[in-house]
């Protein structure tokens, strides 16, 4: 009897768990067991990423240097984001009647391609470039810092990227009137930024410290634009794009390297002698070489040939024999292994794994097309949220401060003729022919209009109208019939050297 009381409240304790769901209703992913402790550990964000930002960071910046896929995913970024040619920035105006002004877009285009040319403090980048870093520290950092520095340069503004490291995650204290400094950032009590507290010269660059002068500097919120994409609210800073992947970037890139490792180790192990280390108590020794030069040995210096070059045996006396084991590496399944794992990782990317891992052996056009329209989806959705947070803001401050220099000259102030358009890269079409036609019946139902469709391919409408109208005329002029046939016939000829 006491040992049949004892298995029935065994029982009942390992049942208590799942009764106790049952009786009230719960939900079973919030019981918590040894494996599924992480109820317990609920934080704020800025909580989380205060202790974990640092390690991250580093993490992540040792992954885009030495693990193959984290490069490749860095680059994507920077390829799918910005694209080859960068954001393109259209102006817009246009009066009451509907008409455009192309006289006042033109002139702020024109300044704005004038500006791109050298954006930045030192001199060195075009905006272009700087687009292409600052997408590269959100992707790596997580975050980018910009400098702006009103009043400098011919159109008044010109931009320093302040590497996040200047930005002390760890500087964190209670301040009055509600406010605190979180992270290095300076915030009121909804979030607000206030002020960044950065530093003078990377921590690790003590030759940047000017003696005298205070090591960390209070900037106004108003001169420092944070980019940064958040998943969560007050958050404050942001965390790298790959955090979720780190893991196992690592532990593939190890997987990889102890492969290699034990693949290069057994390729050097051609044989194994076996045999008994003398014959008939005789003592081994080398007595001279072959008419090749190899050498002859009676068993007491066998041992060189074991560890002679290029796994020579030549010379091997009697009573001993070489064993060749069957090779083990490298792992037959090694390769589906890991692109079992790149799948895995690609989805916490959300990129295809096509892309990745630069692997198409396997795909058709079905899935080819349905990895790549969604992988597409995702990149615009990133270009939105970087061009509101990052060129609208900067291109807005660019235009007040390139009318205030008079360099564009316009007599109204910039929020009467500022008309910003976005045009972010496209990709080709998965099938052109098929997608073309859906654009054309489009265009016909009046569902879609040339600014949208040719500025998805970026390229501006009104500089294409015009340049069709030159063409035509010019085509008229010479009695040429710019037929579809005719196209066709001149986009079939050879290049013969390019236009002249």
């Amino acid at each position: 009897m006491k040992m049949g009381r004892r298995i029935k409240a065994a029982y009942r304790a390992f049942t208590a768990p799942w009764r106790q769901a049952a009786q009230r209703g719960g939900y079973e992913g919030a019981r918590i067991t040894n494996y599924m402790d992480f109820a317990t550990r609920l934080e704020a964000a800025h909580k989380e990423r205060m202790r974990d930002l640092g390690a991250l960071r580093a993490h992540s910046r040792d992954l885009a240097k030495n693990n193959a896929y984290m490069k490749s995913y860095r680059d994507l970024c920077v390829t799918n984001i910005i694209g080859p040619d960068g954001i393109d920035f259209e102006n817009n105006l246009i009066d009451l009647h509907g008409k455009p002004q192309d006289g006042i877009n033109d002139i702020v285009e024109a300044a704005h391609e004038d500006w791109k040319r050298a954006v930045t403090a030192d001199g060195q980048s075009s905006w272009f470039d700087f687009e292409q870093l600052v997408t590269a520290s959100l992707a790596v950092d997580g975050e980018a810092f910009v400098h702006l520095l009103r009043g400098h340069g011919a159109h008044g503004l010109l931009l320093e990227l302040i590497d996040p490291d200047r930005i002390d995650h760890n500087l964190n204290t209670a301040l009055n009137n509600g406010r605190r400094i979180i992270m290095g950032i300076e915030v009121d009590e909804k979030f607000k930024p206030l002020a960044y507290y950065v530093r003078t010269a990377h921590p690790t660059d003590p030759q940047g410290v000017t003696p005298g002068k205070p090591y960390i500097t209070r900037v106004p919120a108003d001169e420092i634009l944070h980019v940064y994409l958040d998943d969560r609210t007050n958050g404050v800073r942001g965390i790298p794009w790959a955090s979720a992947c780190m893991v196992h970037l690592d532990m593939l890139h190890r997987l990889w390297t102890s492969a290699l490792a034990a693949a290069n180790a057994e390729s050097d192990r051609l044989g194994i002698i076996k045999g008994a280390p003398n014959l008939n108590g005789e003592e081994l020794r080398e007595i001279g070489q072959d008419d090749k030069g190899n050498p002859l040995f009676t068993p007491a210096s066998v041992a060189k040939t074991i560890t002679s070059e290029m796994a020579s045996y030549s010379g091997i006396p009697l009573g001993l024999d070489v064993e060749f084991p069957p090779p083990q590496h490298p792992n037959p399944v090694l390769g589906d292994f890991t692109k079992f794992l790149l799948k895995g990782i690609a989805a916490g990317l959300q990129v295809s794994y096509h892309s990745l891992a630069g692997d198409v052996a396997e795909a058709n056009y079905s899935s080819l097309r349905a990895s790549l329209l969604t992988e597409r989806d995702s990149w615009r959705k990133i270009q939105h949220s970087i061009i509101g947070k990052f060129h609208e803001k900067i291109t807005k401050i660019f235009v007040e401060m390139s009318w205030l220099s008079g360099k564009i000259a316009i007599d109204a102030p910039p929020d009467e003729f500022y008309r910003p358009i976005w045009w972010p890269r496209s990709w080709d079409w998965v099938d052109p022919q098929k997608d073309v036609q859906a654009e054309v019946i489009a265009l016909k139902n009046r569902i879609t209009n040339y600014q949208r469709i040719l500025g998805k391919r970026g390229l501006d409408w009104r500089e294409e109208f015009k340049q069709m109208v030159i063409e035509e005329k010019f085509a008229e002029e010479i009695g040429l019939d710019l037929t579809p046939e005719m196209t066709l016939a001149l986009l079939s000829k050879t290049p013969t050297g390019g236009p002249k």
